[in-house]
């Protein structure tokens, strides 16, 4: 067997530490409105996690998305 090892725990191996304090959330959405998400991040150039914590800083409101009552409200102006 070769010495040549791959993989594994090594001295200064994995992702460095970035200082950010994160939390971690999983959100179970039903299909339609997991692509509803992924269709409003798609196009403002973002991505999922991304347009969440704006809508998040924003209060529930990006662009013509707002969230109320809990529910998206898409007020396309098509």
């Amino acid at each position: 067997m070769s010495e040549d090892r791959r993989g594994g725990a090594r001295p200064g191996s994995g992702r460095k530490p970035t200082g950010a304090k994160t939390k971690h959330y999983t959100v179970n959405l039903p299909i339609e409105e997991a692509e509803l998400l992924e269709k409003h991040a798609a196009e403002r150039g973002m991505s999922v996690n991304k347009y969440l914590r704006e809508l998040i800083r924003q209060g529930g409101q990006y662009g013509n998305v707002h969230i109320v009552g809990g529910f998206v409200d898409d007020q396309d102006t098509d």
